[in-house]
C-alpha cells in the first residue's frame, strides 16, 4: 500500500524525510501542499501531487520493491525498504512530457529486465532500472497503466501487454530479444562472457 509512504501488511516502511532521499521530488522539495494537489487554472492541468502512483514488487526476493510517483521518479529498495536508490536515467522529468510512472514491472524470467508504464509510453531497462529507454515502437503517446507478461505454453516466448487508457491493449509479441539484451548486459556487469544464442 502506497500514497506518500509505503506500508507492508500494517508494517510502516518508509516515510519521506526519514529516509536519506524521499520517494518523490515534490516532498523533497516541500511542494505536497494537498492531498489532491494543486491545479493551474490558466494552463488546465494539474500539478503534481508527490504520489507514490505505483509499486512493483520483487519477483524472487520479498526485500526488492520499485515505486514510481507522479513525478517521474523511480526508486529502488533491496533491503525492505531500509534504504531507497533513485532510478531514473533515461525517463522523462518534466510532467508535460508524461514522467507519471504508472507501473512498474519486474520480468518473471530474466534478471535485471524493467519495464515501467508512463503517462505516454513503456520503457525498458536491462539492468535493474539504471539506465532506461523507450520501447514505443509503433505504439501511440498514450497513457500506460498496466503491464503483465504473459507466457504462452505454445512457443518458447512471452510477450508484454500493455493495458492503455483510451486505446485499449498493446501487445509486444516475443520478447526474447529484450530477455538476451539483459543477460547480455548483466554477464558484461559481472564481467563474464556471455554467448548469444
Amino acid at each position: 500500500l502506497a500514497l506518500f509512504t509505503v506500508y507492508r501488511l500494517g508494517e510502516h516502511i518508509t516515510t519521506p524525510g526519514v529516509n536519506a532521499q524521499a520517494l518523490t521530488a515534490a516532498f523533497n522539495q516541500g511542494q505536497a501542499n494537498t492531498l489532491f494537489g494543486l491545479y493551474d487554472m490558466f494552463s488546465g492541468r494539474a500539478f503534481s501531487r508527490a504520489t507514490i502512483f505505483a509499486l512493483g514488487p520483487g519477483k524472487t526476493d520479498v526485500n526488492v520493491m520499485w515505486t514510481g510517483s507522479d513525478d517521474g521518479l523511480i526508486n529502488y529498495t533491496k533491503d525492505g525498504g531500509k534504504t531507497w536508490t533513485r532510478i531514473v536515467n533515461g525517463l522523462p522529468t518534466d510532467e508535460r512530457t508524461g514522467s507519471q510512472v504508472h507501473v512498474l514491472r519486474e520480468d518473471p524470467k530474466q534478471k535485471g529486465l524493467l519495464f515501467a508504464g508512463t503517462e505516454t509510453t513503456v520503457y525498458v531497462s536491462f539492468d535493474d532500472g539504471d539506465h532506461w529507454q523507450s520501447l514505443r515502437v509503433n505504439m501511440p503517446a498514450i497513457s500506460v497503466r498496466d503491464l503483465v507478461v504473459k507466457d504462452d505454453a505454445s512457443c518458447v516466448c512471452s510477450d508484454l501487454v500493455a493495458a492503455t487508457h483510451g486505446r485499449g491493449f498493446w501487445i509486444l509479441d516475443d520478447i526474447a530479444p529484450l530477455r538476451a539484451a539483459a543477460a547480455v548486459r548483466q554477464a558484461e556487469t559481472a564481467g563474464k562472457d556471455y554467448l548469444v544464442k
